[in-house]
């Protein structure tokens, strides 16, 4: 995969240049300067910082991305294109940035002489498990073309369903944000005005009235509080779901779900 070099070299007359070249190694940008007459002193990868919060958050490829993957992948397969070249051509045509990236280092690997499955099984928190099983088992029986085609029709059913559940859940969701929205505007601007009423007619207050009351007091005057326990309840949901105990009680969980649940099994 190309890179990109900080180089320091001298031209015909002497002269000292400085400037950025593009090139897979450092032999390759030595011979490109050579080939615009200069006489390289210094070249070194240029370092770029890139701040992403992918190593907290890891993430899967999306199955529509994995999908469009998959059906190249066979496809330049079954035409006779040799392994490495189709990778490098499912590189160029990569949209997904974190994709692009993982062809362009397995493709490096396999340069070196390692195997597809060995390669991919560097990027297990990017990839699916399926995808690296079944690469595997392919790329050892002598059937990676079948094994990828299968696979692209199993990314296209998980896509559909994914897009079936979302379809099926946005108004819900949507009522659900709505209502939370308005409980905390209640809590927030209403609650207050009714508590002075209350203080006023000094009468004893029913304890329902008390606890929303005091819900309202602790939400206007301790509200990091509140975003403290979502943090770190979310990141805790997070790291569990990433265990395979919390995987596995997660989808039991989404199974039970009435209308979502018909739809996992029947994708399934």
């Amino acid at each position: 995969m190309a890179q990109k070099f900080y180089y320091q070299a001298r031209d015909l007359s002497g002269r000292l240049v400085k400037g950025l070249v593009e090139a897979e190694t450092v032999g390759e940008a030595a011979g490109i300067l050579r080939s615009r007459r200069l006489f390289p002193v210094k070249i070194k990868p240029k370092r770029e910082l890139h701040f992403s919060l992918s190593p907290l958050f890891p993430s899967k490829i999306k199955p529509r991305d994995m999908a469009v993957l998959c059906r190249q992948f066979a496809t330049l397969l079954e035409a006779g294109v040799p392994l490495l070249p189709s990778l490098k051509v499912l590189e160029r045509q990569a949209e997904n940035r974190r994709l692009k990236e993982c062809l362009g280092a397995v493709a490096a690997e396999v340069q070196k002489g390692r195997s597809l499955g060995s390669a991919l099984g560097d990027h297990k928190g990017m990839l699916p498990e399926i995808f690296l099983s079944m690469v595997g088992a392919g790329e050892a029986s002598g059937t990676l073309d079948r094994a990828l085609d299968r696979l692209a029709q199993y990314f296209e059913r998980q896509a559909d369903l994914a897009e079936k559940i979302r379809t099926a859940t946005a108004y819900p969701l949507l009522v659900a944000g709505v209502a939370v929205i308005t409980a905390i505007a209640t809590l927030v601007f209403v609650v207050p005005i009714f508590e002075g009423i209350f203080k006023q007619m000094d009468v004893p207050l029913p304890l329902p009235t008390r606890v929303v009351m005091g819900l309202s007091y602790t939400l206007i005057h301790y509200w990091y509080l509140f975003l403290l326990v979502l943090g770190g309840g979310g990141l805790t949901l997070r790291y569990l779901m990433g265990t395979p105990a919390g995987k596995a009680c997660w989808d039991r969980l989404l199974l039970r779900v009435p209308l979502m649940g018909e739809l996992l099994k029947k994708g399934a």
